[in-house]
């Protein structure tokens, strides 16, 4: 039995009458060629999904990241403190502006940004802090504390996840967001978004992203990474299935966790007491990840790597080397398992089955 890591068929099967319907509003109501009432809409209910008051709508998450960081004033003679487990994109948007990434290691049960190395990082050119919640798991921003240096939650993975009760895209300065096409949260093609509580900064962030036009004048440099409204209207029937859809991805995770914890996989999705897990993907680790991946293709089972290096290891990156021990550990052990609300029961027992053989002969 084969098991793919996505189905985006069986997705569009379950949502087609919503996505056709929305489609064809925005069609009748000529919304792609004039300001779009989708687009204004999905921002508002996502700003009161994230618990803020304002949602910029964007082309996708690294746009909605290029942006945010463009609008807190990084640029060259600037310095940004990040993590390098995560996708190349986080790094990749710092030097795209020209500012210099700082890399800090994460922690090892968490798989998040260290805090105290992250404070210890931070220098007279620090212009921004970027944590990562890596595969839907909250980090704890507020570890990070220095009332000087924006907190920038790069989010793209994590919509749905909450910390004390308080939903990721509200914990620090504000956030950035994707809905690209393999997101929890996905609609058609690629969308993305900045959330943030900081009425001035949302100002600025439209600003920049509307060319630099206020309505009477270009007051600024600005360019166009908005969201076009197809995928505004895609994405607000998305949305309104989010929190089921995050419940079914639970149930996968809970099934997972209840057969394979006696195999000493499991390192993630563990959170704290009163958190919630965004369950981007289910995360296991494994000793020899060749021979297991190996088999698991053997199986028909899908599978993915996040990532298969940390982006210091990749040729584009690697002027910014340095010792990040845990990092490194992570990244050559860890691999995705599928975790689609659309999961049967018998591909979750095929998936258990394939991991479990997998360990086996790993330990023969």
């Amino acid at each position: 039995m084969s098991v793919p890591f996505h189905d985006p068929a069986a997705r569009v099967a379950d949502r087609a009458a919503e996505w056709e319907e929305a489609l064809r509003r925005c069609v009748r109501e000529l919304e792609w060629v004039r300001p779009s009432t989708s687009v204004a809409r999905f921002e508002e209910e996502l700003a009161a999904h994230c618990g803020v008051r304002h949602a910029i709508a964007t082309s996708s998450g690294s746009s909605a990241l290029l942006l945010l960081l463009a609008a807190l004033g990084v640029g060259p003679g600037t310095e940004v403190v990040t993590v390098s487990q995560t996708f190349a994109v986080t790094v990749a948007t710092i030097k795209l502006l020209g500012a210099t990434p700082v890399l800090v290691d994460v922690e090892r049960d968490a798989y998040t940004m260290d805090p105290l190395l992250a404070l210890a990082a931070v220098g007279p050119r620090t212009r921004a802090v970027v944590p990562v919640h890596l595969y839907g798991r909250p980090m704890d921003v507020s570890r990070l504390g220095s009332p000087d240096v924006p907190v920038v939650e790069e989010a793209c993975q994590s919509v749905g996840a909450c910390l004390r009760g308080a939903p990721v895209g509200s914990l620090g300065t504000a956030a950035a967001m994707s809905f690209g096409r393999e997101k929890a949260v996905a609609g058609l093609g690629e969308g993305g978004a900045v959330t943030t509580n900081d009425d001035e900064l949302a100002v600025r962030l439209r600003r920049l992203n509307g060319h630099g036009w206020d309505g009477r004048a270009h007051l600024s440099v600005g360019t166009n990474l908005r969201m076009d409204a197809l995928a505004a209207a895609v994405l607000r029937v998305e949305l309104t299935h989010a929190e089921s859809d995050l419940a079914a991805r639970r149930a996968v995770a809970d099934r997972y966790t209840a057969a394979l914890s006696r195999l000493g996989v499991v390192r993630n999705p563990v959170v704290s007491p009163g958190d919630r897990h965004g369950l981007f993907v289910y995360a296991i680790e494994v000793p020899d990840r060749a021979a297991f991946c190996a088999e698991l293709t053997r199986r028909g089972v899908g599978h993915r790597l996040h990532y298969e290096h940390p982006v210091h290891g990749w040729p584009a990156y690697q002027d910014l080397a340095g010792s990040l021990p845990v990092t490194e550990e992570i990244a050559s052990r860890v691999l995705s398992l599928p975790l689609r609300p659309t999961l049967t029961s018998l591909e979750i027992d095929e998936v258990v089955e394939a991991v479990t053989a997998a360990h086996d002969l790993a330990r023969a």
